[in-house]
């Protein structure tokens, strides 16, 4: 009889570590750099109607995708390098069981954007369609 008590409790004990793990880990985020290749164009109009001549970032991957940068001379210093593709760097923050949550534009072609000309970039993914597409774009 005592044999049994023992081997519920140590089943009880690790049963509580492991859920504790799962749970925990889920609500604990890592941030990581991912850098993808990207089309950019500047448009005449940026969406949110900004006054200043903003960069449209279209995944290479994924062509329906696009992120938008308004940092003041980003557009003319893209032009003057006049290269079709170059490497977009983002934060990713995800779960430490892999789940995304989140992630921000920091530099296009090595030079660092300016905080607050961003587009949509830095969202928040709640909505789980649009997070398992975003982890197909940041893998």
């Amino acid at each position: 009889m005592r044999l049994g008590y023992t081997a519920f409790r140590s089943f009880i004990i690790v049963f509580c570590a492991l859920f504790s793990l799962l749970v925990f880990g889920s609500l604990a985020t890592r941030k990581r750099l991912v850098t993808k290749p990207m089309l950019w164009s500047c448009p005449a109009q940026m969406p949110g109607g900004s006054s200043n001549q903003g960069v449209k970032l279209t995944f290479t991957d994924y062509p329906d995708y696009s992120e938008y940068d308004a940092s003041p001379g980003m557009c003319t210093s893209l032009q003057q390098n006049s290269q079709p593709q170059v490497p977009v760097t983002f934060e990713v923050t995800e779960s430490y069981v892999g789940q995304m949550k989140s992630y921000r534009l920091l530099s296009i072609d090595g030079k660092p954007i300016t905080p607050g000309f961003g587009g949509p970039s830095g969202e928040s993914l709640d909505d789980s369609s649009h997070r398992d597409l975003a982890n197909k774009r940041f893998q």
